[in-house]
């Protein structure tokens, strides 16, 4: 797997926001089989001055609950390629609000890149929300995924801003 996905939750590293009354920045990369491409990422994070490094060993949750029920689905992107990392995304997510509620960050990183799931994309309205909301705290929504696009809704034009990837239209 190519790419390292590495959210932050809290201040962005160097930045002198406080969370309480300490500052707390973190970084989440997850090893979902990066290999050699995860301690350059710690250094990389330590030399930032970041004091709390999550680095969890994602692999086989990823592969059981991830990439073999991808495969089972046959899913693929443009109708030419398996989704690679892109399929990591979720889990990740998942992970980094774990770690969040266990630490008691309540932030987005200034300039965190964020990729918006939800499981159906009806008239729009909610993940237009969440997109501002990112925005807002500092965030950037670098594209919004759904399962299913109930595409007579017309979600889509509240979305147009966003790169949208939907895997099942009706």
């Amino acid at each position: 797997m190519s790419g390292l996905v590495a959210p932050a939750v809290g201040p962005a590293p160097g930045r002198a926001a406080t969370l309480g009354d300490r500052p707390r920045p973190r970084r989440h990369p997850a090893d979902i089989g990066q290999g050699e491409e995860v301690e350059p990422a710690r250094a990389k994070a330590q030399a930032m001055g970041v004091k709390e490094i999550y680095i969890d060993d994602l692999r086989e949750e990823f592969a059981r609950d991830f990439v073999f029920p991808m495969f089972r689905a046959n899913t693929v992107y443009e109708g030419e390629y398996l989704l690679g990392t892109s399929i990591a995304r979720p889990l990740i997510a998942k992970r980094l609000v774990e770690i969040a509620n266990e630490t008691g960050a309540d932030a987005i990183a200034h300039g965190a890149r964020v990729v918006i799931h939800d499981d159906v994309l009806a008239t729009g309205g909610t993940v237009e929300a969440i997109g501002r909301l990112v925005e807002q705290l500092g965030g950037q929504v670098v594209g919004v995924n759904f399962v299913i696009e109930l595409s007579f809704l017309n979600g889509r034009e509240k979305l147009a801003g966003y790169e949208l990837l939907s895997l099942i239209e009706y």
